[in-house]
């Protein structure tokens, strides 16, 4: 084996041994949460690496799950992966979390929010999911368990799984909402079964997402029963949001997302389409 391979193991090893002692000495929550994510981002490097050839399924359609020992107290949550449909009708795979109440499910079931997060970055690395505790991304996530509800939050096509670019395509982003929530329907410990009410919830990028994901609804999953849609600052008008934002770094950042990830996508279909072009 190569030196180098053995110095990363080792460091590896370290950092594992390191945290499972403070584990030990660990009293709060938060502590607990955020020593166990380590000790979960360390250990695993292939839960998001899909089979060959990946199996076939229907959107919503549980392809791979990993329990989280860092889900908040009082709840049961993990990582998912599921298939989803693009903007072109391709079926692909998606990541994301869900996480539920670990109490008794009332008896007409439990109501679950599709959640749209705000932008982390492009690549795959910078899925919400893959994290040291993606359950503190979650925003309201403390509340809306409280409140008994189950919470699916997709982590967009193309991070987590390496997959077709999706940022601020709001039908790709919109279907992955959709079928986060799918899945989460099909795993039978979130305690969902007898309840089709669903609510979403995004803000900025994942407000985009969600409205996508409300007007398709009705088409694209008619089974599900669209309660509300509740979004923070989303990206609605992006003219006027490029126009405003591009001389700070922030529209640059987003810009330069958003240009990628528009001309990966579009310019198969739409003959003369380059960065270039005016």
């Amino acid at each position: 084996m190569a030196p180098k391979r053995w110095r990363t193991m080792a460091l590896a090893a370290l950092l594992l041994l390191t945290v499972l002692i403070t584990l030990a000495a660990c009293t709060s929550s938060v502590d607990r949460r955020l020593v166990e994510g380590a000790v979960e981002e360390v250990t695993d490097t292939t839960f998001y690496a899909l089979p060959s050839p990946v199996p076939t399924g229907k959107p919503g359609d549980i392809n791979r799950t990993e329990k989280l020992s860092s889900a908040p107290d009082g709840s049961i949550g993990g990582r998912v992966l599921y298939h989803t449909t693009d903007v072109t009708g391709a079926n692909i795979v998606a990541s994301g979390v869900i996480v539920a109440p670990d109490a008794p499910a009332p008896v007409g079931g439990r109501t679950v929010v599709g959640r749209g997060h705000p932008t982390t970055g492009a690549a795959a690395k910078c899925a919400p999911s893959n994290g040291i505790d993606p359950f503190d991304l979650i925003e309201g996530l403390r509340a809306l368990l409280t409140a008994g509800y189950v919470v699916a939050a997709a982590d967009f096509p193309g991070m987590g799984v390496q997959g077709p670019n999706s940022y601020l395509i709001g039908q790709s982003e919109g279907n992955s909402v959709l079928d986060a929530i799918r899945a989460a329907q099909n795993m039978p410990d979130t305690g969902t079964t007898n309840s089709d009410d669903v609510l979403l919830w995004g803000h900025s990028q994942g407000g985009q997402a969600v409205l996508f994901a409300g007007q398709d609804a009705p088409t694209y999953a008619p089974e599900l029963n669209l309660r509300g849609v509740a979004v923070a600052a989303p990206a609605a008008d992006l003219g006027t949001l490029f126009d405003n934002d591009i001389p700070d770094a922030s529209g640059v950042t987003i810009g330069s997302f958003a240009f990628a990830a528009y001309q990966s996508v579009y310019a198969a279909t739409t003959p003369g389409l380059s960065l270039d072009s005016t």
